[in-house]
């Protein structure tokens, strides 16, 4: 989708940095961040919903912690 990135920031609040500081009305960049951040959050839910999390899981036995050695 040829997006550029002209920051560095993460998830969704890095917005702002696909907007081109040299040509403020290029909007491509823009929207191949706005495409693929939706298609990001679409595919997570669908699997999640359909082969994640569901009430009849139950929780893994905790791991006992290591001992450090020399203590008791």
């Amino acid at each position: 989708m040829h997006g550029t990135m002209f920051g560095f920031t993460g998830g969704l609040i890095g917005f702002s940095s696909f907007f081109n500081p040299a040509h403020p009305t290029e909007l491509n960049s823009f929207y191949a961040f706005l495409l693929a951040s939706l298609v990001s959050i679409v595919v997570s839910f669908l699997v999640t919903w359909f082969w994640g999390y569901n009430d009849q899981m139950v929780m893994g036995k905790k791991v006992a912690k290591k001992q450090r050695p020399g203590s008791k």
